[in-house]
């Protein structure tokens, strides 16, 4: 099942929905034509991103990076262009990451758990 999704606008648009299992779907539009006001999007990726559930995704105005936390107890970020995982963090307190934000003026990522 998918838990969460986020939408990155701009020049190359997808969809990320994260599952239960822990792994981001990454759905790219198709060609649009000439006047088309409306886009279909297809699954054009799976990543096994954590051990358990994604319960937060959260993409960045024009870059890359699509950050999420999982009952796993980390945050982790793809690099959405490789797939790859570029950095992770498991919570010190041993408690779910519950919160995710970005802070545009400072260009941070911040999370939160109970």
């Amino acid at each position: 099942w998918f838990t969460c999704l986020a939408l990155r606008e701009g020049e190359s648009p997808a969809v990320f929905a994260g599952d239960s299992d822990g792994i981001i779907h990454i759905f790219k539009p198709e060609a649009a034509q000439e006047g088309d006001r409306d886009q279909l999007f297809f699954l054009t990726a799976k990543v096994k991103n954590h051990e358990l559930g994604i319960l937060r995704i959260l993409t960045v105005p024009m870059e890359p990076f699509v950050f999420t936390v999982s009952y796993d107890q980390t945050l982790k970020t793809l690099d959405s262009l490789g797939q790859q995982v570029i950095f992770q963090e498991v919570n010190q307190s041993n408690a779910i990451f519950s919160s995710l934000a970005w802070d545009t003026v400072s260009q941070d990522v911040i999370v939160g758990d109970n």
